[in-house]
């Protein structure tokens, strides 16, 4: 009797989109994970859609890699078995089921920043950024991680000559990017360890004693070695933009002093993200043009305006 495949057969990306969202087509494939690992199936619920398909339990967190993006894979597994201080989730199984790659992990707690974040007094925002300059600088110490090692120079050229197509913008923000990445080279730095994606989904925060408290960070799948200004760019884009006071204290709690060099770099760094778009800073304080840019993002023009 022929076995029957617990997973779909997924060979392009149009694939996977269709059937992604459709929870009872995993589940079977995610019960198997659990028995594999003596888990109780009947607690798994379907998590927070993102891109690869995650259930969970009370205790765990089930992760499933279509081969489409076995790299978020190798990143995430890579990453978290490096960690250490930090509040993010511990491995407790690594495997394949019909050739898809999976892990098993430790529910760390709290809820994504975004379903509060708007919500928050200043004071309890500031904490939190403040919490997470820290912890920035606490990833970025960790020993270098070989197999996510990056070509920087290689990955910084293609983000420079790919920018007009990934942007689409025309008129003055066009020369405004044009002018701040025209001839911006990376000098010789020690790579570090990046998450690369602090979106306010991957930030998670729990309320203790009447305050909001960084109480995790998920989702390494874009993890890589590189320079350490590239991984501000998703924070300054999904909790600082429009409050130039959070994205300075944001920098002085990792440890650097606000010097116009390190704010200029920083900024470009904004521009040169592999999946950050100037769209996405303006959804959040809208301005005109690159001057009022820099006044979002540090409260006084800098650099090359």
């Amino acid at each position: 009797m022929a076995i029957v495949p617990l997973l779909p057969s997924i060979r392009s990306e149009e694939d996977y989109r269709q059937v992604y969202s459709d929870t009872a087509i995993w589940l079977p494939a995610m019960k198997a994970i659990a028995a594999r690992h003596g888990l109780e199936g009947s607690e798994l619920r379907r998590a927070t859609l993102g891109t690869n398909v995650v259930f969970r339990t009370q205790r765990h967190i089930l992760k499933l890699f279509s081969g489409l993006w076995r790299k978020d894979y190798i990143a995430e597994y890579e990453a978290l078995r490096h960690v250490q201080g930090l509040p993010t989730p511990q491995i407790v199984a690594v495997g394949e089921l019909e050739g898809w790659p999976y892990l098993v992990l430790t529910v760390v707690p709290g809820i994504p920043a975004q379903a509060v974040w708007g919500h928050l007094d200043q004071s309890s925002q500031a904490g939190i950024i403040e919490t997470l300059g820290g912890m920035l600088g606490q990833l970025h110490a960790h020993s270098p991680v070989a197999a996510l090692a990056t070509d920087w120079p290689a990955f910084l050229g293609d983000r420079l000559a790919t920018w007009e197509d990934h942007h689409q913008v025309e008129g003055q923000w066009r020369g405004w990017i044009e002018a701040r990445v025209s001839g911006f080279a990376e000098p010789p730095f020690s790579p570090v360890l990046l998450n690369a994606d602090i979106t306010e989904d991957h930030l998670l925060l729990s309320e203790r004693g009447g305050r909001w408290e960084v109480t995790g960070l998920i989702d390494f799948g874009d993890a890589k070695m590189g320079h350490p200004y590239y991984e501000f760019a998703a924070p300054f884009a999904f909790y600082t933009f429009g409050c130039p006071r959070l994205s300075r204290l944001l920098v002085e709690s990792y440890g650097l002093s606000l010097s116009a060099e390190v704010m200029d770099r920083m900024t470009t760094y904004c521009l040169l993200h592999e999946y950050g778009r100037l769209g996405q800073f303006l959804s959040r304080h809208r301005v005109e043009d690159g001057e009022g840019f820099l006044k979002g993002l540090w409260g006084s023009e800098v650099g090359r305006g």
